[in-house]
């Protein structure tokens, strides 16, 4: 291939030279989880294998292929795998670099799981299936308090009303419903940058509920220890 800026798309007279079926090998669409913009991915190289270890010859794993990816807007690189259960290599692919971010392990699993997975709806340009997510992640916070009203929108009433969230995250949290609402529904557009921005305050959320406000108690309560000591000194 000849030389070309990075992060630029094969040229035209290479691509010319592959059959359609190649061409799609030569070229990945994915979110870019550094730029996290929906564009082409130029597959950079390659790696299999069989999941087979040779040394005990047993198989430890499916079949499975890395993948080096170029994002064509920002330049930057990522790698992917694609699993091979006997029935040919999955059309959806995990990132595995670089990694997810991770919610703390203070937020519920349940939770966590579904974050993970509107990360990887996100990251393979699902956007409704990533903002059905990120709706039902805003309903299990809901039911991980033990509020579960006949209506999302009930529920966050009640949040509110219990003090267990303020009205900023109240604000937060009816948007990403709307978000998520519009994921479900057929027909509806939904937009990268909504989508995005509902991870990002998804995140936030989780945090300030399940991080922020247990960390900030413990900072309280070292802090007005300490007056007590002082005290009695």
């Amino acid at each position: 291939m000849a030389d070309q800026a990075p992060g630029a798309a094969p040229a035209e007279e290479e691509l010319s030279d592959l059959d359609g079926d190649e061409v799609l090998e030569a070229l990945v669409a994915m979110s870019c989880p550094h730029c996290e913009h929906v564009a082409m991915h130029d597959v950079m190289g390659r790696a299999f294998w069989d999941g087979v270890d040779y040394v005990s010859n047993t198989q430890l794993s499916a079949a499975t292929e890395w993948r080096f990816l170029q994002c064509q807007k920002c330049g930057q690189v990522c790698v992917d795998t694609r699993l091979d259960h006997g029935l040919g290599l999955t059309a959806n692919a995990n990132v595995t670099y670089p990694a997810a971010r991770e919610l703390s392990q203070d937020v519920p699993e349940a939770l966590r799981e579904e974050w993970d997975e509107a990360q990887i709806c996100f990251r393979n340009g699902a956007l409704k299936s990533c903002a059905g997510a990120v709706r039902r992640t805003v309903e299990g916070t809901c039911s991980e308090h033990g509020i579960s009203e006949r209506t999302l929108d009930l529920s966050l009433k009640a949040m509110l009303e219990q003090g267990v969230i303020d009205q900023t995250l109240f604000e937060w949290a009816t948007m990403l419903r709307l978000v998520g609402n519009a994921g479900a529904h057929y027909g509806e557009t939904i937009s990268v940058e909504d989508v995005q921005d509902a991870l990002s305050f998804t995140e936030a959320l989780l945090d300030h509920i399940y991080v922020l406000r247990k960390r900030f108690e413990a900072f309280r309560t070292r802090r007005d220890a300490r007056k007590i000591a002082a005290n009695q000194i």
